[in-house]
Order: C-alpha cells, then sequence, then structure tokens
C-alpha cells in the first residue's frame, strides 16, 4: 500500500479566522467564535457518547443559538445561514497548499477526514482551492459518530485500504490526534496559534509550527 496521510480540515488547514467579520455583527467582538466552536465540538462530543442523530451542521446552528442565550443576542435564520456561508468559503492557511505538493511529489496519497459532512467538505476544500490535492475526503458522516469516537479513524483506514498503524493523522488538535493514537495511528501536530497540546493526552509522534515543516519530518521517517 502507498504511504498516506490523513488530514484533519477545520483549523488544521481552513483558517477559521475567515468567520470573525460574522461574528463579529452579532457579537461585537471576535472572541465569540472561538467560544462557538468549543461549544460546537463540546456539543458533537456529547452526541457521539449518547449516540444521537445530527450532522456537524446542525450543531454548529445549536450552539450559535446557545451562544446567542448567554450573551443577550437574538439568533435566526439569517444568523445561521450567514455563519454557514461563511464557513463553505474559509481559506486555506498559507503553508497547507505546498506541503500537500510535497507529500504528492513524494508519492504519497493525502486524504481529509472531517467532523463536517461530505458535501460540506467538498464545498470548503473546492473555495480553498485544495480539493485536487486529496485523493479521497472522509466524513464521519459515514459512521454516525464524531471524532475522536474510534469509529471515524477506523472507517477511514478501511476505506484507504491500510493498517491504522501505517497511517499518518495530521490535525492541529490534542483530541483529534488522542484519537487516532487510540486506534494505533501515527500522529503529527501542527501548532497553530493560540493551540496548546495537553499533557494528558500521548504526545504526537512529531510536530512543527509550520505544515511544510511538518510534511518533511513525516517524509524523513519514511515509514
Amino acid at each position: 500500500m502507498p504511504h498516506a496521510a490523513i488530514f484533519d480540515v477545520n483549523e488544521t488547514m481552513l483558517d477559521l479566522g475567515g468567520l470573525d467579520p460574522v461574528f463579529m455583527d452579532m457579537f461585537g467582538d471576535t472572541h465569540a467564535r472561538r467560544e462557538w466552536f468549543a461549544r460546537l465540538l463540546h456539543l458533537s462530543a456529547v452526541t457521539t457518547v449518547l449516540a444521537g442523530d445530527s450532522d456537524f451542521g446542525s450543531l454548529g446552528g445549536a450552539a450559535l443559538e446557545a451562544l446567542g442565550v448567554s450573551r443577550g443576542v437574538e439568533i435566526g435564520q439569517a444568523e445561521r445561514r450567514a455563519l454557514s456561508s461563511a464557513m463553505g468559503r474559509l481559506r486555506a492557511y498559507p503553508d497547507v497548499a505546498p506541503a500537500l505538493d510535497a507529500l504528492r511529489d513524494d508519492g504519497w496519497h493525502p486524504y481529509a477526514l472531517t467532523n463536517t459532512p461530505s458535501t460540506g467538505a467538498e464545498e470548503q476544500l473546492t473555495a480553498a482551492g485544495l480539493i485536487d490535492r486529496f485523493e479521497g475526503i472522509l466524513s464521519v458522516e459515514a459512521v454516525g459518530r464524531f471524532k475522536p469516537d474510534p469509529e471515524p479513524y477506523l472507517h477511514a483506514a478501511e476505506v484507504i485500504g491500510s493498517d491504522p498503524a501505517e497511517l499518518w493523522m495530521v490535525a492541529c488538535h490534542d483530541w483529534d490526534l488522542a484519537g487516532a493514537a487510540a486506534v494505533g495511528m501515527r500522529t503529527a501536530y501542527v501548532e497553530r496559534l493560540g493551540m496548546t497540546f495537553s499533557s494528558i493526552y500521548p504526545q504526537p509522534g512529531v510536530r512543527a509550527d509550520d505544515m511544510s515543516r511538518l510534511i518533511d519530518l513525516i517524509l524523513a521517517t519514511r515509514v
């Protein structure tokens, strides 16, 4: 099996800072964006534990409504649509495309694995100019469980046709890499601004503050 690496999408490759104007319009500050995304991740984790049936987009709307209640801001369909539209137009970090190109030039096969539904993920990666750099776009909707539950990672390995131990998972979230490590994947941590890696999780195999440097470290392993 050719070498393959799996990439998280939101925050790892796509800059959520593109949502800041939306949150500024709604709440008057950009800190609300980080609070919203944290609420969204919390909802996805709880939904998975309780075996709930909801997609990431619906949870994003629920997280936005909850944030509105906590801040005394009324959230309606117009606000939901504004956020959804902005999510579909996020830009990639400038280090992502060159890193993916370097990986492919070395004969590797990149895949994306995201909590976002597949149609939304394809829209995002197309708008960001990255879609053609991937062998496949994988979504957790295929298994009905959000990351870091083991099922999305195991499903990705099955689709790729590889043992999890032969795959790299690339992300800027420690919890995402912890989920990948739990099924035996190798892990690569890109240090995005404001992110930290908790000491309670297995430490990543490689880490760097630039995606291109991170790919260099992965390629240097030759595994």
